[in-house]
């Protein structure tokens, strides 16, 4: 990231590989992100994304809203390595195919992991991996199901300003 760049904004692809209910679920899907520079090394982030699925017991959706701080250790250079931890909620939809209608919750959830920016120019960078161990809580409670532990991939390009 270009260190005289105070905000950073972006999109890109996402993949979230989705443990529920004693299954694994690939999704594919998208993921939007900003963040303000506090310093060289710190910056506070919010991160959104929705990933989707399509399988023989049916669909689901996955969206996260999240934010936490991001710290570059390096600081702010033509390679940026970060790691982050972030936290908000996840809400999800799930319409079964057998029939058997569909379920909607929204429930805590938090994210932990890191990744890499590469600058292109002083006002455009890529992130060219992002990887995070998420956990959801979707219908949890007396009798629902266990934490889900969940694996993502984020890939992105960023503008700075």
């Amino acid at each position: 990231m270009a260190q005289d760049s105070r905000v950073d904004v972006g999109g890109g692809y996402t993949y979230r590989s989705w443990g529920f209910a004693g299954s694994r679920f690939n999704m594919n899907g998208w993921n939007a992100t900003a963040s303000f520079n506090v310093n060289n090394w710190l910056t506070a982030a919010a991160d959104f994304d929705g990933t989707y699925t399509n399988s023989s017991t049916g669909t689901a959706w996955l969206y996260s809203f999240m934010g936490g701080p991001r710290i570059y250790p390096l600081g702010h250079h033509k390679t940026s390595p970060f790691v982050h931890a972030l936290f908000g909620g996840d809400h999800t939809t799930i319409n079964f195919s057998d029939g058997g209608g569909s379920a909607t919750d929204t429930t805590f959830a938090f994210e932990a992991g890191g990744g890499v920016d590469v600058d292109v120019t002083k006002h455009l960078a890529v992130r060219i991996g992002e990887f995070d161990y998420e956990q959801t809580r979707l219908f949890g409670g007396p009798g629902g199901f266990p934490s889900q532990n969940n694996f993502k991939y984020k890939a992105a390009i960023l503008f700075h300003f």
